[in-house]
């Protein structure tokens, strides 16, 4: 091999070596970019379980004091536990607000998946199809809500007695 040969031999190969150094600060700049957007999801799921965990006792603690206003009404007046029930989850703002009646069945989805999939068996064939998604969720919630503030009674009668 001549002198001019392996210099463009030499050549080619710093060529090769530099564009590899290249490929490779690219490399890590695209790992560090995943890395970063690694973090930011962990952080916004950390957050989103949170939100959600807030939710869910916000909801329980709605359940309860739903649960405890019909008891004082039947107890004060009497009526029937169950038209009452009906009528505060009906006027609920879990369900008559879209975004409420997402949030609670989200949260149930989340921490109690039997009672959303017994709410979810209960709604079924409750829809003719023209409903959209927001009123078949409102409709989820509600009986979400019913089920839940049902047993909360349930459970507040059988300790009173």
């Amino acid at each position: 091999m001549t002198e001019g040969q392996m210099k463009a031999e030499i050549g080619k190969l710093k060529n090769r070596l530099n564009t590899q150094e290249e490929l490779n600060r690219e490399l890590l700049r695209r790992v560090e970019m995943l890395r970063e957007d690694v973090r930011i999801l962990t952080a916004a799921v950390i957050k989103l379980e949170g939100d959600s965990k807030m939710n869910y006792q916000e909801i329980q603690t709605e359940v309860q004091e739903i649960a405890k206003a019909v008891i004082s009404e039947v107890d004060t007046y009497g009526g029937d536990a169950e038209e009452l029930i009906h009528q505060a989850v009906d006027g609920n703002q879990y369900v008559i607000y879209y975004s409420r009646a997402w949030d609670l069945v989200s949260s149930v989805r989340f921490y109690d998946h039997s009672l959303f999939i017994e709410a979810e068996c209960s709604v079924s064939g409750m829809f003719d199809g023209s409903e959209n998604l927001d009123q078949q969720i409102t409709v989820m919630a509600y009986e979400i809500l019913r089920m839940m503030v049902t047993h909360e009674y349930e459970q507040f009668t059988l300790e009173a007695a």
